[in-house]
C-alpha cells in the first residue's frame, strides 16, 4: 500500500516536468519570494519587503506566493510586487490539486526563487519552493528550524537549493528577514520604516462626529485576548470619546460574552483595506496583537498593543532602531518572556497567565499619555 507521504514524493517531479514543458524553452526571469506566515506577518512583510528587491533585474518580475489565508492583507505590499496564493493545507490532501499547484509554480520559470520563513514545512511552503527551485539559476532559504518528524525531509529538500543561511538567533521575524536580505544581497538594507507604502496611506480620512478611539479586543485566539471586563473599565475611564468596537467575520460569534459590550458600544465590521480612512481620522487605537494591531501602527495612527508576553522577541516589541513612534507596547513581565506560546503555568480562564496579569490600570495610563 502506497503512503500519502510517498505517493507526495512521486507526484512532485512529475508536476515540475509537467510546467518545466511549459516553459517552451524561454530563459528564467524574475524573482519569486515565499512567505508562508499570517495576516500580521504579511503586514510586517510588506513595510520591509524592498530590501529583497537588489535581487531582481531591471525590468524583472517580482512575485510573492502567500498561503491562501493571508490574502486579506496583501493589499499592503508596494507596487511592483504581484502576489499569488495558494491552499497550502489542500497540497497535502488533494493529488489533483497537489500536481496542478507545482506544476503553475515551475511554470512560472523564476530566475530566483527565495524562501522568507525559517520554519518550513516540508510538504507545503517548501514543496512550492522545491518547484521553484528546480529550473531556477538560483535558489535560497534559511537552514530549517530543526523539526524532528521531517528532519530527514526538509535536509533532503535543502540539499536542493544554491544558499543556506544561517539564522541570526535570538532575532525577531523583522531583524531575521533584513539579515537574510544582506546575506543575500551583499549589502545592509537601510534601516526599515515601518508604515505602510504611501499609496495606501494617501486615503481620504473617514467623517467622524466626535474624537473617537476604537478598540480592537480579538485575537486569534482568546487566550492572547484580555477578557470583557478589561474592556469594560477602559471604556468607562475613556467615556468622553466615542468608542466603537472592531471585529472581523465571526468574532463576536467565537466570543459571545463579548456581544453586550459590543451592542452598547457599536461595532465596526469591514475589510482590512477599508479600515484605513477610520485609522486616519481615529484619535487612538488599543488593540489585542493581532492583525489589525499591526495595520493600525503601520497606518500611523496612535496604536496601543496588548501584547501576550509568550511572543516577545519574535515579533513585539519592535527593535528601538526602527520601532514607530505611534506604538506603544504593553507587556506582563513574566520570568518566562518569549516562551513562543509553550506556556507551563496554568491558564487563568482561558488566558494565559500573561495575558490575565495585564493590567487596565496601566492601559489607561498608557493610553491617556499617548493621547496627550
Amino acid at each position: 500500500m502506497i503512503t500519502k507521504r510517498r505517493l507526495r514524493a512521486l507526484i512532485d517531479p512529475l508536476a515540475w516536468k509537467a510546467g518545466e514543458r511549459r516553459c517552451h524553452g524561454r530563459p528564467p526571469k524574475g524573482l519569486l519570494l515565499i512567505e508562508a506566515g499570517g495576516l500580521g506577518d504579511v503586514l510586517l512583510l510588506a513595510a520591509v519587503i524592498d530590501a529583497f528587491r537588489p535581487l531582481a533585474r531591471e525590468g524583472e518580475p517580482i512575485r510573492l506566493l502567500l498561503r491562501k489565508e493571508s490574502a486579506k492583507t496583501a493589499f499592503a505590499m508596494p507596487p511592483g510586487i504581484a502576489v499569488e496564493t495558494f491552499d497550502f493545507y489542500r497540497l497535502m490532501t488533494d493529488v489533483r490539486y497537489r500536481f496542478q499547484t507545482l506544476a503553475e509554480v515551475r511554470s512560472w520559470n523564476m530566475r530566483q526563487a527565495v524562501s522568507l520563513d525559517w520554519r518550513r514545512h516540508p510538504w507545503m511552503d517548501d514543496a512550492l519552493l522545491m518547484a521553484a527551485a528546480d529550473g531556477a539559476e538560483f535558489s535560497a532559504a534559511f537552514h530549517p528550524k530543526p523539526w524532528p518528524k521531517f528532519g530527514r525531509r526538509l535536509e533532503d529538500n535543502a540539499k536542493r537549493l544554491t544558499r543556506l543561511v544561517e539564522v541570526p538567533r535570538p532575532a525577531a521575524m523583522i531583524e531575521r528577514w533584513l539579515h537574510l536580505a544582506q546575506a543575500l544581497c551583499g549589502q545592509t538594507p537601510d534601516t526599515p520604516n515601518l508604515r505602510l507604502h504611501d499609496s495606501h496611506l494617501s486615503v481620504t480620512p473617514e467623517i467622524l462626529d466626535r474624537p473617537t478611539i476604537l478598540f480592537s479586543p480579538f485575537a486569534s485566539s482568546r487566550d492572547r485576548q484580555p477578557m470583557t471586563s478589561f474592556w469594560a473599565e477602559l471604556a468607562a475611564e475613556f467615556s468622553e470619546f466615542d468608542i466603537r468596537l472592531l471585529a472581523g467575520p465571526g468574532d463576536l460569534k467565537r466570543n459571545p460574552d463579548f456581544i453586550s459590550l459590543a451592542e452598547r458600544l457599536g461595532v465596526i465590521e469591514r475589510p482590512f483595506l477599508q479600515l484605513l480612512p477610520l485609522f486616519k481620522a481615529a484619535r487612538l487605537v488599543i488593540a489585542t496583537d493581532s492583525a489589525t494591531m499591526h495595520l493600525a501602527s503601520l497606518s500611523g495612527v496612535p496604536t496601543l498593543s496588548l501584547s501576550a508576553a509568550a511572543y516577545a522577541g519574535e515579533m513585539l516589541p519592535h527593535a528601538p532602531s526602527y520601532a514607530p513612534a505611534n506604538l506603544k507596547v504593553m507587556l506582563a513581565g513574566m520570568p518566562c518572556l518569549g516562551c513562543i506560546g509553550d506556556c507551563t503555568l496554568p491558564f487563568r480562564g482561558e488566558q494565559y497567565e500573561c495575558v490575565a496579569r495585564l493590567d487596565a490600570g496601566e492601559a489607561i495610563r498608557i493610553a491617556r499619555e499617548m493621547l496627550g
